[in-house]
């Protein structure tokens, strides 16, 4: 009877653990967080669109002569 006792107590001490283990929710850091903005910025930076041609410009859909975009670091 007592061995049955300290089975049950210790099952369930074990169905505790992996339970709050299972509950708990993954801690986001700053660094994850701010890897995952520089992943979804856009990396092309400002679009300037010069004069009127025959190229499509992304930003003001007209057609223009030149389309000049930079990277930008920030």
């Amino acid at each position: 009877m007592n061995r049955k006792l300290v089975c049950l107590l210790l099952g369930l001490v074990c169905v505790a653990a992996v339970c709050s283990k299972m509950k708990r929710e993954p801690k986001m850091d700053d660094v994850l967080l701010q890897n995952v903005e520089a992943l979804a910025s856009d990396e092309t930076g400002k679009t300037f669109c010069v004069e009127y041609g025959c190229v499509d410009c992304p930003e003001k859909h007209i057609k223009v002569r030149f389309v000049i975009s930079g990277w930008s670091l920030e």
